[in-house]
């Protein structure tokens, strides 16, 4: 299987032939006009140079030493990896610079008004990630919530490893997150520790400056870096995905049955005004969204 690259895609054709069967493809040009596609490592050195950063969990550092160890990263010797900073928080001036969203990317619930900003997880809605020669994405994983993910390049390429939803039984996912694999650096995995993984057959991708690399839940991913990268990542909940998302969060809660049946019940009631909303505004019309016997029941039926 090969991941397709379109150009001049409408909404229309992306939700039919991607995004309804769940299908990654590139959109080369869905984010032309964003003011983001001028950011450079430059930029982010000039302008916040003495904001203070956590990288890759160590203590804070300033940027502009940071950006000083992208550049001079190398593999042998990567730089730590900035990644899945919230931009509205904690860089909020660069928020015009990555809106308005691109029409491929709407509507999504989880932004809408009526979706409360904390559910289901607190900030994340617009992560910047940047590195260097050598870095990558710790964890093999695959985002979580069975929310649909986005992830546009802005600066330098970076290669993708992408593993289908059917190749999970090679992932040795871990017991305790099963989201994440226990797999030790995927790129060059240890094969006699890991003897499974040798069946994956990875699709692999480079993503250029300037391109959108969409994929659905349950694809297992990593990243890998071999020059200075500038990334931006977020995660879109819509109709195509309003089941699963539902199902994911009744399952989570399925040994707290009271909480579960609170959750599947305001997910239910938030799903119709959300419905409503967006056929109100033409924004979406999916009559399988008004389906409420069968939402409960997959629902009911869900297996993380």
């Amino acid at each position: 299987m090969q991941i397709e690259r379109r150009s001049g895609l409408s909404v229309e054709e992306f939700r039919r032939e991607y995004q309804a069967p769940h299908l990654p493809v590139i959109l080369t040009d869905a984010a032309d006009g964003w003011g983001a596609l001028n950011w450079t490592p430059d930029f982010f050195r000039e302008r916040f140079e003495d904001k203070d950063i956590k990288v890759d969990g160590d203590t804070p550092r300033k940027m502009g030493a940071f950006i000083g160890e992208v550049m001079s990263s190398t593999e042998e010797r990567p730089a730590p990896y900035l990644r899945n900073v919230d931009i509205p928080t904690d860089f909020p001036e660069l928020v015009p610079d990555v809106t308005p969203v691109f029409d491929h990317a709407r509507p999504d619930r989880i932004r809408n008004p009526l979706f409360p900003s904390h559910f289901p997880q607190e900030a994340h809605f617009m992560d910047l990630f940047i590195g260097g020669p050598g870095s990558g994405f710790p964890h093999l994983h695959y985002d979580v919530h069975h929310l649909f993910s986005w992830l546009v390049q802005i600066y330098g390429k970076k290669r993708f490893f992408l593993y289908p939803p059917d190749q999970s039984p090679y992932m040795y996912p871990n017991p305790e997150v099963p989201d994440e694999s226990l797999i030790e650096n995927p790129v060059h995995p240890d094969y006699d520790r890991w003897p499974l993984f040798e069946k994956a057959k990875p699709i692999e991708i480079t993503l250029h400056a300037g391109e959108a690399l969409f994929f659905p839940c349950h694809w297992w991913h990593v990243t890998w870096m071999e020059e200075p990268n500038i990334t931006i990542g977020f995660d879109q909940l819509t109709t195509a995905n309003w089941r699963d998302f539902m199902g994911d969060q009744f399952a989570r809660r399925r040994d707290r049955p009271l909480k579960a049946g609170a959750v599947l019940g305001y997910l239910m009631a938030t799903g119709l005004g959300l419905s409503l909303y967006e056929r109100v505004t033409g924004k979406h019309d999916d009559p399988v969204d008004l389906d409420f016997f069968g939402q409960v029941r997959d629902a009911v039926r869900f297996q993380l």
